[in-house]
This record gives C-alpha cells, sequence and structure tokens, in this order.
C-alpha cells in the first residue's frame, strides 16, 4: 500500500522495487490505472523470503514526484508450528476490508492477520491498543478467527474504536493463543493524522 502525506493528492502513476543485499534489483511492479483509484492504492509481488530494501516511487496529478526506501522482511513471524503474517491496518467498507496506512476520522480501525499451521488447541487471538511498542495495553478486544481447526490458514479480524482519539502514533498488536496461552505476537504503528 502507498498514499501521498496530502489526503487530498492523487496518484496518476506508481512502481515498487525490491532490491536484495547486493542492491540488485530483484523484482518491480507498476500500479495500474484501476489499483491508483483505490484509497490506497495497492501493488503486489511475490518474492522468496529474504531481507530487501523496498523502494517505492510515485507522481501525482500535479506532477509531484516523491521516493521512500525502507527495509522489508519477507518472512513469516513465529518459532512454533503456528506462524503469523505481519499485521494490516484498515476499515470496512461495504463489508470488506481496506487497508489504510493513515487514519483521520474513522470511528474503528480494522486489524487483519493471516494465521498458518493447523492448531493443536484451540486457536484465538486478542487486539490490544498500547501507546508504545510493548506497553501496556490501553485498549483490548477478542479478534474473530475464520476457518475450520484442521484448515492450514486462518484469518483473524478485529476492530478498535480510534474516533476520540487525538491524532499521534499508537500501537496495535495482535496476541494469538492456542488454549488460553500466548504462542505469538506482531505489531504494528496506527496513525492517527489531522486533515
Amino acid at each position: 500500500m502507498l498514499e501521498p502525506m496530502e489526503a487530498t493528492a492523487s496518484l496518476k502513476a506508481a512502481a515498487v522495487g525490491l532490491y536484495d543485499e547486493k542492491g540488485k534489483l530483484a523484482v518491480q511492479a507498476t500500479a495500474d490505472q484501476d489499483g491508483l483509484t483505490r484509497t490506497p492504492p495497492m501493488i503486489a509481488m511475490v518474492r522468496r523470503r529474504e531481507l530487501y530494501r523496498l523502494r517505492v516511487a510515485a507522481t501525482d496529478a500535479a506532477g509531484r514526484a516523491g521516493t521512500v526506501d525502507s527495509a522489508l522482511d519477507v518472512q513469516l513471524t513465529g518459532d512454533g508450528p503456528l506462524k503469523l503474517s505481519s499485521l494490516v491496518l484498515g476499515v470496512a467498507e461495504e463489508g470488506r476490508f481496506a487497508g489504510r496506512m493513515q487514519f483521520y476520522d474513522e470511528p474503528t480501525a480494522v486489524a487483519y492477520l493471516e494465521i498458518y499451521g493447523v492448531p493443536k488447541g484451540e486457536l484465538s487471538a486478542e487486539l490490544q491498543l498500547a501507546g508504545i511498542e510493548g506497553g501496556q495495553a490501553a485498549v483490548r478486544g477478542a479478534m474473530r478467527v475464520t476457518g475450520e481447526p484442521t484448515d492450514d490458514q486462518h484469518v483473524a479480524l478485529g476492530g478498535i474504536p480510534i474516533g476520540a482519539l487525538p491524532p499521534g502514533d499508537l500501537v496495535v498488536r495482535a496476541v494469538v493463543s492456542l488454549d488460553g496461552v500466548p504462542v505469538g505476537a506482531v505489531t504494528r504503528t496506527l496513525r492517527k493524522a489531522e486533515r
């Protein structure tokens, strides 16, 4: 997902590249016009597990261009039989999940998490909101876990009320448990901005 810093700006072109540890371009993709009309635009790529430098380049309707680079570790999280995807934040739009990078006046943020591996026990997940990484959870709520016990992939979805929160950065944490015992957790920063 990518989006301009200004909420009112619209993107005309965007491309993404993954560079390996030697600085060589491993894979790249360009957004199509349909993808650019989504909020936020999304570009998908498939690549093996490895550490990459992610570069996103975009141009807006006014002709302004920009790039951003960040480290990207392409792997699932977890040491045991269950593996966790990254936590993706977004909103519910017409009954479907829609990713978001920044939040403004949305009443609720929705968290999406994929869980891999057949659990031996009852699978559950809790969503937590904290002020800092590793900090005490100020808000907690159960996530709905979909899938049958014998499925190799489950999806956990949960919402957290953010409408009354002031602008700033908060930590959203998803804690996955088997038979009530935590077996893994992933976090994501939730950024609430002013319009």
